[in-house]
């Protein structure tokens, strides 16, 4: 589990349902990618777990371009690397495209009026 501060939520719910969890605290997977592979090899030889599944803090918004092909080219010979998975709730992404779109008016790619956003989401 990743996230800016201590004492994270998500790691404490892990724990309360079983998981083997580790955390990468004080700063995204870009800025701390040295700890977090070295805490992944660590758990996965500790513990003999199957799959890591590794929670970046929300304000990571590099992890396409850094933290993933990273964790690819460096650690892609000791683990399967799947793609990166980002979950997007709409009514939240619609509410901060408002939020822009009333803060930089001329913004075409951010309206909600633009043909550019998806039906489903309009």
């Amino acid at each position: 589990m990743n996230d800016q501060g201590e004492n994270l939520v998500d790691s404490a719910l892990g724990r309360t349902l079983g998981l083997t969890t580790t955390e990468v605290t004080g700063g995204c997977f870009c800025c701390r990618f040295d700890q977090l592979a070295a805490t992944t090899i660590s758990v996965v030889e500790r513990q003999a777990v199957d799959v890591v599944f590794a929670e970046a803090v929300g304000s990571c918004t590099d992890l396409s371009a850094n933290s993933h092909p990273s964790a690819a080219r460096l650690l892609g010979e000791r683990f399967a690397v799947a793609p990166l998975t980002v979950l997007v709730d709409p009514a939240r992404l619609r509410e901060l495209q408002q939020a822009d779109n009333a803060l930089t008016p001329g913004c075409a790619t951010c309206s909600t009026s633009s043909s550019k956003m998806p039906a489903h989401l309009s």
